[in-house]
């Protein structure tokens, strides 16, 4: 893991949180051949070409399961 952290970033399904846990796995990520968003961005990734791409990473995440406050038993509103 290149960068831990722990980011809640609220419930993704019920009873389930979706956590970023961190990025992993720096890699080198091959320039596409075809291309149909801006040139000039395009010939900046293809810079990147001599060191065998462009820079990439990964998201790590974990869906956490959660009790919700009905399911607790929590009256409350």
């Amino acid at each position: 893991m290149i960068l831990s952290f722990d980011v809640d970033c609220g419930e993704l399904i019920p009873g389930h949180r979706f956590v970023a846990r961190g990025l992993a796995g720096r890699s080198r990520l091959p320039i596409p051949e075809e291309w149909d968003g801006d040139s000039a961005e395009y010939e900046r990734m293809l810079k990147f070409a001599d060191a065998g791409g462009y820079p990439g990473f990964s998201l790590e995440y974990e869906l956490v399961p959660g009790v919700s406050p009905a399911e607790a038993g929590d009256n409350r509103s």
